[in-house]
């Protein structure tokens, strides 16, 4: 007899010699289950999905790794869910991919990217986006070096940085720490990251004692 699929069969559930009844419990010699390709199912918040929802045969699925390398490429999209889950707000998506050599199994949790079309934004620290009661705002440097903020739009996150999608233009300075202290209109001196702000007393080296 030959399966319907192509799969991995799970251990012998009957023994060789073993009376086996059909239609019943006992009829159940084993299970197949198909690896290659492997279906993955996750779920994506409702504001994401407006971006994928009309462009299913667009989107592409990717699977990544932790440090953000591509596994599995190329998976489609192959089922969405037509209700938006009350407790969680997203919608339940699965996503058809690739699998040689049964290198994800069943069970399994993966990370999953997904690509729905391109578009021109900026990455920010999450860290620099404030919330306010009307927007989300960012603190930049004005051209006479004192506080403006810029309500700014945003969709999701990488890693942790934020991504804006407008409200910021080219060569905008933004502010990303001490934003306890910072106030629109004060004037700031503004450094790259990891720099001494400009004007800052520089440290004398330490200088060696002689021993006795």
């Amino acid at each position: 007899m030959i399966a319907p699929i192509g799969g991995i069969t799970g251990r012998a559930l009957r023994s060789e010699g073993s009376l086996v009844t059909a239609n019943t419990d006992s009829s159940l010699l084993t299970t197949l289950t198909q690896v290659d390709p492997i279906w993955v199912l996750f779920p994506l918040a409702e504001s994401d999905f407006s971006r994928v929802r009309g462009a299913k045969q667009a989107t592409r699925v990717q699977l990544v790794g932790e440090d953000g390398a591509i596994l599995a490429d190329h998976g489609r999209l192959n089922f969405t869910s037509t209700t938006v889950d009350a407790k969680t707000g997203a919608v339940q998506l699965r996503a058809e991919l690739p699998n040689p050599g049964a290198r994800w199994l069943p069970g399994q949790f993966v990370k999953v990217r997904i690509l729905a079309g391109e578009q021109d934004a900026m990455l920010v620290p999450q860290a620099a986006v404030l919330q306010t009661d009307q927007a989300r705002i960012v603190m930049t440097v004005g051209q006479d070096g004192k506080v403006v903020p810029k309500p700014v739009r945003t969709a999701n996150w990488i890693g942790t940085d934020m991504v804006v999608t407008g409200g910021l233009d080219d060569g905008d300075r933004v502010i990303i720490d001490n934003l306890v202290k910072v106030r629109p209109g004060a004037p700031v001196r503004p450094h790259a990251p990891g720099e001494a702000p400009q004007g800052a007393p520089a440290q004398a080296p330490a200088r060696p004692q002689a021993s006795k």
